[in-house]
Parts: C-alpha cells; sequence; structure tokens
C-alpha cells in the first residue's frame, strides 16, 4: 500500500481521486501547492497526484520543487489537467500526466506502476519511465 498525496484546488477532485485510490492506497490531501510541499516535507510520501492549474502555486511550480530538492526529488509525480500541459508537466519533471477527465484504471495502473518501480530506499526507476496523456 503506498502513501498517496492527492493535491487540488478543488474539494470534489480532491474527493473523487480519494474515492478512486483510497481503497488500495492510503491518501493524504493537500488544497494547494504551498500545503503540499509542507505536506511531504513532514511526512511520508510515495506517489504525488498534482494538479497543474491551482492558486497560491501551480502544479509546475511544486513539481519543480520536489525535483530541486534532494529530500523529495525520489518521490513519483503524476500531474493532473483539464488544459493539456504535457509538455509543460515533462518539463517540470512529472512522471506521467493524465488529461481530466481521466481513466480512474489508467490512473490505478499508472500509480501501481510506479510504486513497483523505485527501488526502495533509492528513488531510482527500475527501466524507463512510461509517459501517459490519456
Amino acid at each position: 500500500m503506498a502513501v498517496i498525496l492527492i493535491v487540488d484546488d478543488d474539494p470534489t477532485m480532491r474527493r473523487l481521486l480519494a474515492v478512486t485510490v483510497g481503497p488500495e492506497h492510503e491518501v493524504v490531501e493537500a488544497g494547494d501547492g504551498t500545503e503540499a510541499l509542507d505536506r511531504l516535507r513532514k511526512g511520508k510520501t510515495d506517489v504525488v497526484l498534482l494538479d497543474i492549474t491551482m492558486p497560491v502555486m501551480d502544479g509546475l511550480a511544486v513539481c519543480s520543487a520536489i525535483r530541486a530538492d534532494p529530500n523529495l526529488n525520489r518521490l513519483a509525480v503524476i500531474t493532473l489537467s483539464a488544459h493539456g500541459c504535457l509538455t509543460a508537466a515533462l518539463a517540470a519533471g512529472a512522471d506521467r500526466h493524465f488529461s481530466k477527465p481521466f481513466r480512474p484504471l489508467l490512473l490505478l495502473d499508472a500509480i501501481d506502476d510506479l510504486v513497483g518501480r523505485r527501488r526502495v530506499g533509492t528513488g531510482t526507476v527500475v527501466g524507463r519511465p512510461m509517459l501517459a496523456a490519456v
């Protein structure tokens, strides 16, 4: 069971994502990018589900901050957006990107794939990461 941090400013979307991944994983939530980084620095997280379009600190800035932090850069990051943003998400360091609306089973597969491919304690991805833009 992985610990998933869901980051979205829309409480309805956070709830939908929590219901989608909750039965198989432990869920933690954050309503904006600043809160997300604070939670990441205080607790154990395996995967970040990160909305791109948020006030205060957008998802691209959060993803870049995660990749720049040696204590966090091992985390798997999946970005979500209703506005495309695949190129920007990949440039910021996302492992996967899904366009909203997304297919829940594909999201669960991506989470399982990323968690299974990370070597315990190293954060190293085994093999080449698969990028999803669905």
